[in-house]
């Protein structure tokens, strides 16, 4: 019966804001006080296989990049790995340009063109408390630009 106190039970009773018991979170304490130990063991087994293997493993590395058989170290570098790095570094500028130019509002992927709080932050038209959804005219620009000389001029 659901609530009896058996572990499913308890399962099917716990909502997802209900409190955790104390049980529940010593039962947790020692999962996580079991693996630790298993996870140094296999990342000990991991550093000694790379030791014994070191010469294959850098071998293997070097075929990856394209600097092994080929006429020349550098040419084979630049011919294989090192010919996609303009891309990746192309692409990335292209992201982070984009990314600190969007909207700063959370998860709103627009670009921001329109400043607010000053400056201090760049929203997009969607967003802007000025602009309310609306597409920024030349009316609009004209009501905000007057709007700001009047509170410059009434601030001491």
């Amino acid at each position: 019966e659901p609530g009896s106190g058996g572990c499913g039970g308890l399962r099917g009773m716990r909502g997802k804001g209900a409190a955790r018991t104390g049980s529940d979170q010593s039962r947790r304490g020692d999962v996580k006080r079991a693996i630790a130990p298993l996870a140094i063991l296999a990342v000990g087994a991991v550093l000694c296989l790379l030791l014994e293997y070191w010469s294959h493993v850098r071998n293997e590395f070097f075929v990856l990049v394209g600097s092994r058989d080929a006429a020349g170290g550098w040419y084979g570098t630049w011919s294989g790995f090192g010919g996609a790095l303009p891309d990746v570094l192309i692409f990335t500028a292209m992201l982070g340009w984009y990314w600190h130019r969007t909207c700063h509002v959370s998860r709103c992927w627009r670009i921001g063109r329109h400043p607010a709080a000053g400056g201090a932050v760049h929203l997009c038209a969607h967003h802007h408390p000025d602009l309310a959804g609306k597409t920024l005219t030349a009316e609009v620009i004209h009501r905000l630009h007057h709007e700001h000389q009047n509170r410059q001029a009434g601030s001491p």
